[in-house]
C-alpha cells in the first residue's frame, strides 16, 4: 500500500511540473530596508509665533515593490530665530506609500521640559504637520521642506524568460 501511495505522488508532481513547463514565475514582492541622514527646513507657526527651524537626524525606511512604506525617524529640530532656542528631539513612526504617508510621533523640548505630541504627513522631500505641547504651548504647525526622497523598489524576479534561465 505504501509503494502504491509512493508512486502516486511521484507521478502527480511529475505530471504536474510538465504541466506548467514554459509558464513564467510570477514577481514577488521585493522589499528593502534603509537608514539614511536627513536634514530639513520647516515654517513653523501657532500660537508661540513663527520662523524657521532646522531638523537634522536620521530615518529608517521599509519599502516594498507594491510602493508600502513603513519606518521612524529620530530628529533633533532646532528653532534658527529664537534667542537661546532650546532643540527638541522626537521620535516618529510612519506609514504610506511612497506618494505620501501620515506620520505620529512624540517628543520633548529641552528648553521647557515639555512632552510633544506630532502628527502630519511625509512626501518626496515635503513634510507637513502639527504639534501639540502637553504643559501647555498648545498646538503648532509646520511645512517644510526636507532632502530625503523615498525610492521606488522593483520586484524581485523578471518576466522574462531568459532572465530566469540564467539564474
Amino acid at each position: 500500500m505504501k509503494r502504491l501511495a509512493s508512486a502516486a505522488i511521484i507521478a502527480l508532481t511529475t505530471f504536474a511540473s510538465a504541466a506548467h513547463a514554459g509558464y513564467f514565475a510570477p514577481p514577488t514582492k521585493g522589499s528593502e530596508s534603509k537608514t539614511h541622514l536627513f536634514a530639513g527646513l520647516n515654517w513653523t507657526f501657532g500660537k508661540q509665533g513663527g520662523g524657521l527651524s532646522t531638523r537634522v537626524g536620521a530615518i529608517y525606511t521599509d519599502i516594498n515593490s507594491d510602493d508600502d512604506v513603513k519606518g521612524a525617524r529620530v530628529f533633533l529640530d532646532l528653532d534658527l530665530f529664537k534667542q537661546g532656542g532650546t532643540p527638541s528631539v522626537f521620535v516618529t513612526g510612519f506609514k504610506g506609500t511612497t506618494y505620501g504617508m501620515g506620520e505620529l510621533g512624540l517628543g520633548y523640548d529641552f528648553g521647557s521640559g515639555e512632552m510633544i505630541g506630532q502628527f502630519g504627513g511625509l512626501m518626496n522631500h515635503f513634510e507637513a504637520g502639527g504639534n501639540y505641547g502637553f504643559s501647555g504651548s498648545g498646538l503648532s504647525g509646520y511645512l517644510g521642506v526636507t532632502s530625503f526622497k523615498f525610492d521606488k523598489v522593483k520586484p524581485t524576479t523578471s518576466n522574462n524568460i531568459y532572465d530566469l534561465q540564467l539564474q
